[in-house]
Formats: structure tokens, sequence, C-alpha cells
């Protein structure tokens, strides 16, 4: 479960670069470094992304003030896979 949470962050933070965004990018890089340390503590980790004002869902992908629509569908998918996929995680301790 944890190799697929990783999968899911490393192609969101390679969308996000794409597009510029990289710092949030630069933030999943660093959590997926760390996944394998403290695999509880990454979930938890990846788990605050969706929280609050100026996280991981605010995100949306534009260009010259225009929404991309595929790149946005897409930044979407990889969103719910991953926050499906560490809401669903048992946790070792």
């Amino acid at each position: 479960m944890i190799n697929e949470a990783k999968k899911y962050l490393k192609s969101i933070a390679e969308l996000l670069r794409d597009h510029g965004i990289h710092g949030l990018a630069q933030t999943l890089d660093n959590l997926y470094a760390r996944a394998e340390q403290d695999p509880d503590q990454f979930i938890d980790d990846v788990k605050r992304l969706f929280g609050g004002m100026g996280t991981l869902n605010d995100i949306v992908l534009s260009k010259n003030g225009k929404p991309l629509l595929q790149e946005n569908d897409r930044l979407e998918g990889l969103r719910d896979k991953l926050y499906t996929v560490c809401s669903s995680y048992k946790y070792k301790s």
C-alpha cells in the first residue's frame, strides 16, 4: 500500500512541476523520500496535504488564466487515488 501511495505522490509531483508549482512538488518529493523510514508517519503527513486552505485540494492548473481541463482531470484522479489509498491504510502501531 505504501508503494501505491508513493506512485501517486510521485505522479502528482511531476504534474505540478510540469506546470510550475515547484514548492509543493518539492514537498511531495520530500515525503516520497521518507516513506519507507516511517510508513505510519508518511501516511499521516500525506493526509495532512488534503486538509485546510492552501492545500493540495486547492490546486488548479492553468495557463494564461485559463484552467487546463485535461490536466486538472488527471490531477483530480491522482488526488482521489492517493487519498483513497491513504484512507484505507492499516497502521502498524
